[in-house]
């Protein structure tokens, strides 16, 4: 109940301001991308929280490598389990500059779901939120210029 009732009030909060919006603001679509790129950074960001908060931290083992075409690299990590279970899973994150076959990585995983767990990586747990956000305040800060300049 208190998830729809949340969500009930961020909905109309965002009405609210996309009316004011509407109302005050010649340049509408830059007002709009704004608070959708703002909207989105602070959904990634609380998801990104939630997923800490519950998760549990261990250290695994990159036992293998996938490669993509622009020569990124996925880790495929292995851990265990608080619970003795072994666990092996893909990162959905990778780079040009990721860990090699053997080194030993943190990995968050969820208690109830162990096979979504994520190697601990800033790029992956915060960096899209605080783009999103940077986005977003950009367009909005450009927008509130454009409107005092009327």
């Amino acid at each position: 109940m208190k998830r729809s009732r949340k969500k009930n009030i961020a909905l109309a909060v965002i009405a609210i301001v996309l009316i004011l919006a509407f109302i005050y603001f010649k340049n509408i679509l830059v007002v709009l991308v704004g608070l959708a790129s703002l909207g989105l950074g602070v959904y990634q960001f609380w998801s990104s929280l939630n997923f800490h908060r519950r998760a549990i931290r261990v250290e695994g083992k990159v036992t293998g490598l996938r490669r993509s075409d622009r020569s990124i690299t996925y880790p495929t990590v292995s851990f265990t389990t608080t619970e003795g279970k072994k666990v092996v899973f893909s990162s959905e994150s990778g780079s040009n500059i990721g860990p090699k076959i053997g080194d030993s990585v943190n990995v968050y995983y969820q208690p109830d779901d162990p096979k979504k767990a994520k190697v601990a990586s800033f790029v992956l747990f915060w960096l899209p939120a605080l783009l999103f956000v940077v986005v977003g305040a950009f367009f909005l800060f450009y927008a509130y210029i454009k409107f005092l300049a009327h």
